[in-house]
């Protein structure tokens, strides 16, 4: 959607139609340029925003972040061997 909605404010090129089409060989449409911004810029930025995101969430129930960092070594419930699931 929102592609299509910057598409409909782009403004029109007059000469799209007097260009040569471009060179396969040489002229490529994934470049280091593009994959560097796609996954090292905004790889970390949306990456951060997950993880603030999943701990805010977990806040709001009652789960602060010191509870929930390291949990695997901490001693909890462990199922007994009679807890079985039975419908």
């Amino acid at each position: 959607m929102v592609p299509a909605i910057s598409l409909a404010y782009e403004n029109a090129e007059l000469d799209i139609m007097d260009r040569m089409p471009r060179n396969s060989k040489k002229d490529h449409l994934v470049t280091a340029k593009l994959i560097c911004f796609a996954y090292v810029s905004n790889g970390w930025i949306q990456t951060l925003a997950g993880m603030f995101t999943y701990f805010y969430v977990f806040n709001d129930y009652g789960f602060p972040i010191q509870s929930l960092l390291y949990m695997n070594g901490r001693q909890g419930y462990y199922p007994q061997n009679e807890d079985v699931y039975d419908p």
